[in-house]
């Protein structure tokens, strides 16, 4: 360092490489797998876990309840103000006033308004025209005659004798716009057109009523020549027919132009041809509700019905044999062609035109040859935006993604063959127990339980706020208002606490049909007369993890939940960054957006293994977290090979499913197998049967891809626990009797199940230290660990 060189990276010695190794292989977590004394399958024996987290996730269910309380007005608070989710629907009026609910909070006016003023008795009066003003508010306007008016018994008897107008806003709920883009609040919304009655600002429509509610032809005329005016300033608008929706009287004239229009859209697009019957006379929207209710029963029959015998109708091809291997394998080879193919035809004939512009050749002029100097074709990388680099570079990349995908698929071509006998063994733990599929109805009905009080205080809490007005301009001279909430510091800690509730309650959901799904798949792996394994199967791994592991899901979740809620926080100071334009500020909150994603993801992928360890050995949700963190670093090529069989299949399943469902509603519907009636047109069901059938498909396919996480790590552990008398059956003995033949054939070749090292002793070809006796450390899990002059990594 001294002389200007750069120090060189101390090299570990033998001794302390030796530690490193020796403490990876001496963890705990680390060791083989040794089945219990009186290990009779994963129901037995168990204990409840994690209480405490069980406690807390109750006491925080609590929590929320009262800070509910408070938000309802059920009880006071004084930093938590009661709220009304009506100041969320209801409409604003020009004045920041909420209609139907605030207060009215008003301006000056100062209108113009005719008076009359008569003098004389009986009919022997003479009536003169003067102007005065209303001097009061924009809500609500009063003239009354006044002592000094009275001059020598004259009387009034105009339209402004004693005329009072009061507009309290807080019992006008609904919101009439202007042609200002504001709102005025009242009572209901026009029914009918009627464009000799105005509805206006509060102070001109003090001056337009009184005008109106004279006895006097005149003073009416004269009020519609006012409204009119007004209207041109637009701070009036005429009564023209609404219908209310969600407080607001939206004009039907607006409705019919939209309906209008999507029409003719829709008959340009052809739409009109698969049309039943003649809806000439209907809008889109009523034949689209009319469709709905029509065919609402084979929508959620198809749905949900035909959705799942359509799931184990795949599941059944899936076990075929050779059908698996070669949708998948059929697969891979797409991948490979996908990148290939264009790398080689960028490369061998794109490429090369470039190099034919560079030829000797010469030009005669005026009888002269003049030679022309060859063109350099190609790419040349000092200008390494010409079209010629780009394509090179293109074709590169492309064939460079093409062998980097070879390799692994290589690599990974044994470990591949284990994961379709565990994705077929799959298919029949989850065929052995159809329930399974159904239960997400359970937590469905247990999320609607809680979604029910939870949005219910929390739209309280969100109603809670100051409304603040924002103009908002679409032109330079057309604005609007809208209604913005701020909120005090403590209204966005209880705020944020609701969020991370949901946070919290939703993971912990997820986290029992997690637990449940591994504990059936586990007892079925595990038994070794399949035929005692069925639905009751279910029923019993329902109750054990009610039972025993509420405690641990609360607390695998309840980590998610924190990080889920930081990334709201930071997601809330992203917004703050942007409408602030600091762009440091953004590019950071970014980046740490996208490691707390990451975070996220590999904390959710190892708490599914932690539960899958938690249902075959009942232990606590920590020591399977490390148990299973070091199963994944035994057995991570398997796991790697097992990811991409399941995402392949996970595709496939969430493309075909939908797909067939739709192929058999659309018989259903083409020839009125229920006999539902005439449609419409038949893409309404259609469209709601493939979002029901989607969904329905998700849920499908995650519990089958859970079902594939556990029976790996049922087939490691029987690897490791039971050598000579392994439960694994079909596809997956197949796969440990090959390994074990191929292993005495040859001490250094490795089996379709190895992982690291040879099979010795009839084992399992390694699998995570199931290969040899002695322990697999992470260094190892690619194949042969590192010489012993190599620092380990």
């Amino acid at each position: 360092e001294r002389s200007g060189f750069p120090r060189r990276p101390r090299r570990r010695s033998e001794g302390a490489r030796r530690k490193v190794k020796m403490a990876d292989e001496n963890d705990p977590d680390n060791r083989k797998l040794e089945a219990p004394a009186d290990f009779d399958g994963p129901g037995k024996n168990r204990r409840c876990t994690d209480i405490p987290c069980c406690i807390l996730l109750c006491a925080a269910w609590a929590a929320m309840t009262g800070l509910g309380l408070i938000a309802t007005g059920a009880v006071a608070n004084e930093d938590l103000p009661p709220g009304n989710p009506m100041r969320l629907v209801n409409g604003m009026d020009y004045m920041a006033n909420i209609c139907g609910i605030d207060d009215k909070v008003c301006g000056v006016g100062y209108q113009e308004a005719k008076q009359e003023k008569c003098v004389g008795y009986g009919d022997y009066q003479v009536c003169t025209k003067v102007y005065g003003s209303f001097p009061k508010d924009d809500c609500e306007t009063t003239y009354k005659k006044s002592a000094s008016d009275d001059d020598d018994g004259a009387a009034w008897d105009g339209p402004y004798n004693d005329y009072n107008q009061t507009y309290k806003v807080a019992s006008l709920p609904k919101a009439y716009y202007l042609p200002s883009g504001m709102a005025v609040c009242v009572k209901e919304c026009p029914s009918e057109n009627n464009f000799d009655e105005f509805i206006c600002e509060y102070d001109y429509q003090a001056k337009v009523d009184a005008l109106m509610d004279s006895d006097s032809v005149i003073d009416n005329a004269l009020a519609i020549t006012y409204g009119l005016k007004y209207t041109n300033d637009y701070k009036c608008m005429p009564k023209v027919e609404t219908y209310d929706y969600m407080g607001y009287c939206m004009p039907v004239a607006a409705q019919d132009a939209i309906e209008l229009s999507m029409n003719a859209a829709l008959e340009a697009k052809g739409f009109n041809t698969t049309q039943i019957q003649n809806a000439a006379e209907k809008g889109w929207w009523e034949m689209f509700q009319a469709d709905f209710y029509t065919s609402y029963g084979v929508i959620l029959g198809c749905g949900l019905g035909v959705t799942s015998l359509v799931g184990f109708i795949y599941l059944y091809i899936l076990r075929i044999p050779g059908v698996l291997a070669l949708v998948v394998w059929g697969i891979i080879a797409m991948i490979e062609a996908f990148f290939l193919l264009p790398g080689l035809m960028l490369y061998m004939v794109t490429y090369p035109e470039y190099l034919e512009i560079g030829e000797d050749s010469s030009i005669a002029i005026n009888g002269t040859d003049y030679a022309l100097d060859a063109v350099t074709g190609g790419c040349d990388w000092s200008e390494p935006f010409s079209e010629a680099c780009g394509v090179l570079g293109l074709a590169y990349i492309l064939l460079g993604i093409a062998a980097l995908w070879a390799c692994v698929i290589c690599c990974l071509r044994s470990r591949i063959m284990l994961a379709l006998g565990i994705t077929q063994e799959a298919a029949r733990a989850v065929a052995a127990m159809p329930f399974l599929i159904f239960f997400p109805l359970v937590q469905a009905a247990g999320l609607l339980v809680f979604f029910i009080p939870w949005v219910i205080f929390s739209i309280y809490l969100a109603s809670s706020g100051t409304v603040v007005a924002e103009t908002v301009c679409y032109t330079t001279s057309t604005c609007i208002q809208v209604k913005n909430f701020e909120y005090s510091d403590e209204q966005l800690g209880a705020g944020l606490y609701m969020l991370f509730i949901w946070f919290w309650t939703t993971q912990f959901i997820i986290a029992i049909g997690q637990l449940v799904i591994a504990l059936a798949v586990s007892q079925w792996y595990f038994t070794r007369d399949k035929s005692t394994i069925g639905n009751v199967t279910v029923f019993d791994s329902v109750r054990m993890a009610f039972r025993y592991h509420m405690g641990s899901a609360a607390f695998g979740s309840l980590i998610i939940a924190i990080i889920k809620t930081i990334r709201a926080v930071i997601m809330y100071l992203q917004g703050k960054a942007a409408k602030a334009k600091n762009r440091l500020a953004s590019a950071v909150l970014c980046c740490i957006q996208c490691c707390m994603w990451c975070v996220e993801k590999c904390m959710k992928f190892i708490n599914k293994n932690a539960y899958i360890q938690i249902a075959i050995f009942g232990y606590s949700f920590c020591k399977a977290a490390r148990k299973a963190f070091w199963l994944i670093l035994r057995n991570i090529l398997r796991i790697a090979a097992v990811g991409i069989v399941s995402e392949i299949v996970s595709i496939m399943g969430k493309c075909l499913i939908p797909a067939g469902t739709i192929f058999v509603t659309y018989i259903v519907l083409q020839y009125d197998v229920f006999g539902i009636g005439q449609l419409y047109t038949i893409y309404t069901p259609l469209f709601f049967t493939a979002i029901i059938s989607w969904n329905t498909a998700g849920v499908f396919i995650e519990i089958f891809s859970m079902a594939i996480s556990t029976i790996l790590q049922c087939f490691v552990a029987d690897e490791e626990m039971f050598p000579n008398n392994r439960f694994a059956e079909g596809n997956l003995s197949g796969c440990i009797k090959k390994t074990n033949k191929d292993a005495k054939d040859s001490d250094g070749k490795k089996g379709c199940c190895s992982i690291g090292g040879h099979a010795e002793d009839g084992d399992g070809g390694g699998g995570g230290g199931g290969g040899n006796n002695a322990q697999v450390t992470p260094v190892q899990t690619a194949g042969a660990g590192p010489a012993e002059n190599e620092p380990l990594p």
